[in-house]
């Protein structure tokens, strides 16, 4: 039976695990499609309209999804967050927006109940990136600081692109990684946006839920506990209880 690489692959791919000790302490998967109850952007009606014009054939969309995909590890391997920002969808643009404003401003209380890949998303922003450097920053800004600081590692590099499944304006594409695989029902959503495939970096969210609370469970039988070990591995620094509480709360 195939290992699902989810939480490997996203903390490569959001997180910000730039070496090896962060994956492994949680080799194995990951949490929820974030987007679904975040601030979603949707094409407006004039996008739609000119997707529908000159419609390419079922080839040409999967050459297309593949090829965004690649041209985002290219910009990840080389910390260009601008071309990177150009190839994500708009939903994971709205998600860096909200996370950034959650880094900042969301209550501990709150901030509890968020999602698991919610609360390791603020932490690792409040952990990583200085309140000053949020403040001046959109979602598009946040985005394009975490690739260009490096805080997607290295590993990404080592993810090929495998079935491409597309229905409409929107696809799936499967991946592969060390011997391990994904489907394209379990891998990168892209939406067709202006007429081109944008990679929905949040949408590989769903895939682990489960195998990343039996891995958390591993590290500490406190789920926030265990967000916070990891936390601090990723940070490569030890936290204080006060990670918890808003940099913005008292502003």
């Amino acid at each position: 039976m195939r290992r699902r690489p989810g939480f490997e692959v996203l903390l490569v791919l959001l997180l910000g695990c730039e070496g090896s000790n962060a994956s492994q302490a949680v080799v194995t998967s990951d949490p929820s499609p974030q987007t679904s109850s975040k601030p979603a952007v949707v094409s407006s009606a004039s996008s739609a309209a000119s997707n529908s014009l000159a419609r390419p054939s079922l080839e040409q969309d999967q050459a297309a999804v593949k090829q965004t995909f690649l041209a985002y590890q290219k910009a990840i391997g080389e910390k260009r967050g601008d071309q990177a920002a150009d190839l994500a969808a708009q939903k994971t643009i709205a998600y860096f927006e909200w996370s950034r404003k959650s880094a900042l401003t969301m209550p501990e209380d709150e901030l509890r109940k968020q999602s698991l890949l919610d609360r390791m998303q603020v932490l690792v922003l409040r952990a990583k990136v200085d309140p000053a450097t949020l403040r001046k920053m959109d979602g598009r800004g946040l985005f394009v600081h975490a690739v260009n600081e490096g805080m997607v590692g290295k590993e990404a590099q080592s993810l090929v692109p495998g079935p491409c499944e597309v229905n409409g304006d929107t696809a799936q594409l499967g991946l592969s990684a060390g011997g391990q695989t994904l489907s394209p029902q379990q891998g990168f959503r892209f939406d067709r946006e202006n007429g081109k495939w944008k990679l929905d970096v949040m949408s590989i969210a769903s895939v682990a839920e489960g195998p990343l609370k039996q891995m958390l469970k591993s590290i500490d039988p406190d789920e926030n506990a265990a967000i916070v070990k990891v936390t601090e591995q990723i940070a490569q620094k030890p936290l204080a209880r006060t990670i918890w509480i808003a940099p913005d709360a008292a502003r």
